[in-house]
C-alpha cells in the first residue's frame, strides 16, 4: 500500500513540472507514467489471479466440509437408531424371560403338584 501512495505521490509532484517542460521532457515523464500503469496493471492481476484461486480454495474446503457434515448427520442418525434399537432389544429381552419365567413357572407347578 505505501508503494502505491508513494507512486501516486511521484505523479501528483512530477506531473506539474513535466508540463512545464519541454516536450521531450512531456514525453519522458508520459513514458515514465505508462510503465507506472504497466506495474500497477501487473499487479492488479496478479491480485484477481490470487483472488480467484482463494475463491477457488474457499469452494473446495466448503464442499469438502459440507461431505463431513452430512457424514456427520448421518452418523448422530445411526447412533439414535441404535440405542433406539438397543432400548427396544432390551425390553423385548425383559419380555422373553417373563414369559419364560411364567410358562416354566406354571409347569414347574404342575409337575410339583403331579409329583407331590
Amino acid at each position: 500500500m505505501t508503494t502505491e501512495v508513494s507512486v501516486l505521490n511521484s505523479i501528483t509532484d512530477g506531473f506539474p513540472k513535466a508540463m512545464k517542460l519541454s516536450q521531450k521532457g512531456k514525453d519522458s515523464f508520459l513514458d515514465s507514467f505508462k510503465e507506472i500503469l504497466t506495474g500497477v496493471k501487473s499487479t492488479s492481476d496478479a491480485a484477481d489471479k490470487q483472488l480467484g484461486n482463494e475463491v477457488t480454495t474457499r469452494e473446495v474446503l466448503n464442499n469438502k466440509y459440507n461431505v463431513l457434515l452430512e457424514k456427520q448427520r448421518n452418523y448422530f442418525k445411526a447412533v439414535k437408531e441404535f440405542q433406539d434399537e438397543c432400548y427396544r432389544n432390551e425390553r423385548l429381552t425383559e419380555s422373553i424371560e417373563r414369559y419364560t419365567r411364567y410358562v416354566f413357572g406354571v409347569r414347574l407347578g404342575v409337575c410339583c403338584v403331579r409329583g407331590g
